[in-house]
């Protein structure tokens, strides 16, 4: 990790669609807390980190193939 990133505190989760209907809608697993080795075993990964007061959050895309 970074040193600037040291001063953060970050989770991720994966973000996954909702099934049955509305496909508009999605599930989420529990966060994680990093640094970690997870494999994040979907295509978009939510991360949050923040420090005081200052939150910051982003959605990452990702292929992830299934075995």
């Amino acid at each position: 990790m970074k040193k600037e990133a040291k001063r953060f505190k970050c989770k991720a989760r994966c973000i996954l669609p909702s099934k049955p209907p509305p496909y508009n809608a999605y599930n989420a697993t529990e966060w994680t807390h990093l640094p970690s080795n997870a494999v994040f075993q979907c295509d978009i990964v939510e991360t949050e980190c923040a420090r005081g007061q200052t939150v910051e959050s982003f959605l990452h895309m990702q292929i992830y193939e299934r075995e």
